[in-house]
């Protein structure tokens, strides 16, 4: 998804009637804010600015960002209509509320106090926001807040991705140097009849074979990623169902996904693919 498509796209998704159910001041301004949070391109500064951009561009006076870990939250970063806000350290435990949106993955109004929405990756909770409107609260306050949050997720993803393939790139850049460097003596060796003699042989040092995460481009999300870099260091489903704590039923949904994705008719073709795809993109 496009910084320009996200904002309709969740806009969309949250408000099916927008027209008619909400005016369209606030949703224009929700747009606004995705664009702009948009243009922060790496997971820490989308983290950073996301309160303060919501603020900015909303009705609400403060907005806290939270990870949420198991039953656990940390905050990670605040703003409101003043300024920052103060960030708390540490670990806390969720409130009953959070648990309960955590576990409803939507979002909850408290009259008079706060909203709270949760942040998705996939179907996963990966974080709150919480936000204090100017007024007393309304259920519009909640579902804009929801909306923002959906398209912070989408944001946060898609950054990660890049990230990551960033990361890739360096790495496969790193690999064919040191296979180069390892290459170059046997290049001006001279030739004799005979075989090899093994002392003359330019020993290349064999590290691990670079991630080739293909991100955006071929439209794979981060567990997929996960997934394919365990089938490329030969898992079983099984393997790589433990391994990420979850169903060998949902990896197998998974790798019917990245067959499809990459088109490959296989797990080995799907594998070969993805690296080609690195190399190409770190050449």
């Amino acid at each position: 998804m496009s910084t320009v498509d996200a904002p309709a796209r969740v806009l969309d998704a949250v408000f099916p009637k927008a027209g008619a159910a909400h005016p369209p001041g606030p949703e224009a301004a929700l747009a606004r804010a995705l664009l702009a949070l948009g243009g922060a391109r790496r997971p820490e500064h989308l983290i950073e600015r996301a309160p303060a951009v919501l603020v900015r561009w909303s009705a609400f006076e403060k907005a806290t960002l939270l990870r949420v870990e198991h039953t656990t939250c940390t905050t990670l970063s605040a703003a409101s209509s003043t300024g920052r806000a103060p960030v708390p350290q540490g670990e806390r435990a969720l409130t009953d509320l959070e648990l309960e949106v955590v576990r409803r993955r939507g979002p909850a109004l408290v009259p008079g106090c706060s909203v709270v929405a949760p942040i998705l990756a996939e179907t996963s909770v990966i974080g709150l926001l919480h936000a204090v409107p100017a007024g007393t609260g309304s259920a519009q306050d909640r579902d804009l807040l929801h909306a923002f949050a959906a398209g912070f997720g989408h944001l946060f993803e898609r950054a990660t991705l890049e990230a990551r393939l960033a990361a890739s790139a360096d790495r496969a850049r790193a690999f064919a140097t040191t296979i180069a460097a390892g290459l170059a003596p046997s290049q001006d060796a001279v030739l004799r009849l005979g075989p090899p003699d093994r002392a003359s042989v330019a020993r290349v040092p064999l590290t691990a074979v670079p991630r080739a995460e293909n991100g955006a481009q071929l439209l794979l999300t981060a567990r997929q990623l996960e997934v394919l870099e365990l089938m490329a260091a030969g898992r079983t489903n099984a393997e790589i169902a433990d391994a990420l704590t979850v169903s060998e039923g949902t990896v197998k949904s998974h790798v019917k996904l990245i067959l499809r994705r990459l088109k490959a008719a296989n797990r080995a073709e799907a594998v070969s693919r993805y690296m080609r795809l690195a190399g190409a993109r770190a050449a």
